[in-house]
């Protein structure tokens, strides 16, 4: 309400500022012509008794012309002073009241039709984001247009690619990072921004591409972090579970507590280790020692774990628990053939129907896996 009392206000004003100088004209122009009789009149008078002084008019007609003179005065003056004036205010006044009635009355009529009456304010933070946001995007196109003249500027790719990456332009981010690296060089930051670039392109998936990308980074510094995060999420995705476990493992005993891919890295943990069931089969300083080891000696390292798994499941065969890892475990192994003696010597193990067999036969439908012919005793 207050806006509308402020709003009708300066109307008000800025309008009887325009019409005043219509008002002061008219005015005086009436204030000119009512002078002028009586300039003319005063005249004659004068004129009259210069005339009887010397004789060319008689005193009797001299009274006459006299008095009929004042009259003509008097009413002029009278007219100037009374008609003439009060209608030309009366009717300038009117011509004001109209103009500074019309004024705001079109104002208004303009403004609901053309603007947004009932839209209710927006708050300031909004106003002031709007702001940024059009001041960022104008910095962006100017940066974009400025790289179409100098295409071989790398600095230039080298902040925009980061901020294709932020806002989800996933193809200009892979093509912003690569021209960088070309331009500038490889590093660890500009290939695990590549990496990723990449993954936000396919999808959520880590390509071959993507990490061929992360191995190089964690090639130039295998303190880095964030590139081990995305090779473990890859071989999660590629169900390569048991060496994403310690892959996974690795990661979180050496990240800070702070880190934000904490909670992801954890869940997907405990989802490798429930698929593969060698959940506390090594301790974790074994997991982290197996990922650090290469390829060939950590597929060796994984096969000794399974195997000590094998060797105490048979000095301790009511384990349940430890039968539906090293299942799992042959069978993610790609070693059918094992997975499928021990599923014959588990369900062996359990009297029929108890709960320790039915968890074992659901899991051998779940892997589509049959027992083998002949039973270990």
């Amino acid at each position: 309400m207050l806006f509308w009392i402020i709003a009708a206000a300066l109307t008000a004003i800025v309008t009887l500022a325009a019409v005043w100088p219509l008002l002061r004209s008219h005015a005086a122009l009436a204030e000119g012509r009512a002078a002028h009789d009586v300039m003319v009149y005063e005249a004659q008078l004068k004129e009259l008794e210069a005339d009887l002084g010397r004789g060319v008019i008689r005193g009797e007609e001299a009274s006459v012309a006299r008095a009929e003179i004042a009259r003509r005065l008097l009413k002029a003056s009278r007219e100037a002073s009374a008609e003439g004036g009060l209608k030309t205010s009366a009717r300038m006044a009117w011509i004001a009241g109209l103009i500074l009635l019309a004024v705001p009355v079109a104002g208004v009529t303009t403004y609901y039709w053309l603007g947004a009456p009932l839209v209710e304010d927006m708050p300031l933070a909004i106003r002031d984001n709007d702001a940024a946001d059009a001041e960022f995007a104008a910095l962006v196109a100017a940066a974009e247009a400025r790289l179409v003249q100098n295409p071989d500027e790398g600095a230039g790719w080298d902040a925009l690619a980061p901020i294709y990456l932020r806002t989800g332009q996933s193809e200009k981010a892979v093509q912003a990072f690569s021209r960088a690296i070309d331009l500038l060089g490889a590093t660890p930051r500009r290939l695990t921004g590549y990496g990723e670039a990449l993954i936000q392109q396919a999808g959520g998936r880590v390509s071959e591409q993507a990490g061929s990308a992360f191995a190089q980074a964690l090639e130039l510094d295998p303190q880095a972090l964030l590139p081990r995060f995305f090779l473990a999420l890859a071989l999660s995705q590629q169900d390569r579970l048991a060496e994403a476990v310690p892959a996974w493992q690795s990661l979180i005993d050496d990240s800070p507590e702070n880190s934000p891919w904490l909670p992801t890295a954890r869940a997907a943990l405990e989802e490798a280790r429930s698929r593969t069931g060698m959940v506390a089969v090594p301790e974790a300083d074994g997991l982290a020692a197996i990922a650090a080891l290469p390829e060939n000696e950590r597929q060796q390292a994984i096969g000794d774990m399974v195997a000590g798994l094998a060797a105490r499941l048979e000095q301790s065969p009511d384990d349940a628990q430890g039968w539906l890892r090293l299942i799992r475990s042959y069978t993610i192994m790609e070693r059918k053939d094992d997975a499928a003696r021990a599923l014959r010597t588990a369900l062996a193990t359990f009297s029929p129907g108890s709960p320790e067999e039915q968890a074992i036969a659901a899991l051998a439908r779940d892997l589509n896996l049959e027992p083998a012919d002949e039973v270990a005793q």
